[in-house]
């Protein structure tokens, strides 16, 4: 499956209790919103790879841009 390149549409199955999970983004790092969102080794949020040791953990739910950022500088969120 190619990478995104933009941001792609995900329905949600509303439950009442919203679970997200928020952290520090990877260095030059993009996340478009519907991209599946890992966290790495380091403990950077990025988009999914084939890379082992990397963690998914939900779905971004906006698009967020860590392209000229150190490691940490931007949060991303995944529901």
């Amino acid at each position: 499956m190619a990478n995104l390149t933009g941001p792609r549409k995900t329905d949600v199955l509303e439950t009442g209790i919203p679970v997200f999970y928020e952290g520090g983004m990877g260095a030059n790092a993009k996340i478009w919103e519907g991209a599946i969102v890992t966290k790495n080794p380091a403990g950077d949020l990025v988009t999914a790879t084939g890379a082992t040791g990397y963690i998914a953990l939900g779905v971004a739910d906006a698009t967020y841009d860590n392209t000229s950022g150190a490691p940490g500088a931007t949060n991303a969120r995944a529901r």
